[in-house]
């Protein structure tokens, strides 16, 4: 599982204007497009009924490095488009996975931030800002356009005998029905060298970088237009969690796992959680601070997973830890999709979306 830490594309002039009388270019051309699509277009026969006249006979895989090199001509010689650069970031994702992943947000965050006055779809006065919001729209969808967050949980994490393993892979072995087992899985994760995983982890966050990057310059661009990109940001959650714990395993094998959140004060009383039905006076402690309980919850899920390795909870109580750190206007963009509900709170509450106030 190979990774890449130094830039796969050269942004210079992928951001540059077009040549010639209009620096964002034309509109994208029809062959183009049709190009773009044939090179993503994957066939399997097993796919058709049988009996289907228009059964295809043979199998077709995408063609993801085609797509790389055509979406960077495009970008550099023909139109600044976003949609062309969302499928850039897609076949960069499928070709050189994390450091693609990374490399692809960088891109459309400077595009945004850099190339916004001359950019394809062009804004013309009065123009709704959708046109612009489509491209991220496709990319954010969980189950419709590329489902890119999916395919981001679909990244391997771990490399057995013959088998790479992701999010999703690590999700199906708790299915007992499924064929991969919660045993597979871990003796995959043993065999990852701790480079791997480390590898992993360190182009994780660099993405996740690029990423609230984009998700800042979006929403200074397009105010309460901007896309929440609520999909990709709870991908992105699932991947990191599930990396970061492989990485633990992977380096101290034989060790607890490190409690990041806990008080370092041994005098702290949030070092020990009363037993059921105990009150703060009755241990003679004082009553326990906000910080406190998020980090007795930290504790918590760090010790559930060294008993129950391959249970979600634990990555369930530190989504929770997450969620609970975030500004009151941010986290209702987490936990709503709908635009209009979220329109309808921020008016009635007061706050301004996306605000971190």
């Amino acid at each position: 599982m190979a990774t890449n830490p130094s830039p796969l594309l050269d942004f210079e002039p992928l951001l540059a204007p077009i040549p010639g009388p209009e620096p964002a270019g034309s509109s994208l051309p029809y062959i183009l497009r049709e190009r773009l699509d044939l090179c993503r277009r994957e066939i399997n026969p097993s796919d058709y009924d049988p009996s289907d006249p228009q059964r295809p006979t043979t199998a077709k895989s995408a063609d993801w490095s085609a797509i790389v090199q055509l979406s960077q001509q495009v970008l550099r010689e023909t139109s600044k488009d976003l949609s062309v650069a969302a499928r850039l970031t897609e076949a960069l994702v499928k070709h050189d996975r994390f450091a693609g992943l990374r490399d692809g947000l960088r891109l459309l965050r400077l595009m945004v931030e850099q190339c916004w006055d001359r950019l394809s779809p062009a804004l013309e006065e009065g123009d709704d800002l959708e046109v612009r919001a489509a491209a991220f729209r496709w990319l954010d969808d969980p189950d419709r356009g590329a489902s890119f967050p999916s395919t981001l949980r679909a990244v391997p994490l771990v490399r057995g005998e013959g088998a790479e393993y992701g999010w999703l892979d690590w999700r199906r072995s708790q299915d007992p029905r499924s064929g991969l087992t919660p045993e597979l899985f871990d003796k995959a994760r043993q065999l990852t060298p701790v480079d791997s995983s480390r590898d992993a982890v360190e182009l994780l966050a660099a993405a996740r970088l690029e990423f609230d990057g984009l998700v800042h310059a979006l929403d200074e661009r397009m105010g309460e237009s901007a896309p929440a990109l609520l999909g990709l940001r709870q991908a992105f959650d699932d991947c990191q969690l599930l990396a970061n714990q492989i990485l633990q395993l992977n380096a101290a094998p034989d060790l607890p796992l490190p409690e990041p959140n806990a008080s370092s004060d041994p005098a702290d009383p949030a070092d020990s959680i009363p037993s059921s039905g105990t009150t703060a006076s009755a241990t003679g402690r004082q009553p326990l601070t906000r910080t406190q309980i998020y980090a007795q919850l930290t504790d918590a899920a760090n010790a559930l997973r060294r008993l129950e390795p391959h249970s979600p909870i634990p990555y369930l109580l530190e989504r929770a830890v997450n969620l609970g750190a975030l500004p009151f206007p941010l986290l209702m963009k987490e936990l709503i999709r709908d635009t209009n509900v979220l329109t309808e709170m921020s008016r009635e509450m007061g706050f301004k979306e996306g605000s971190p106030e």
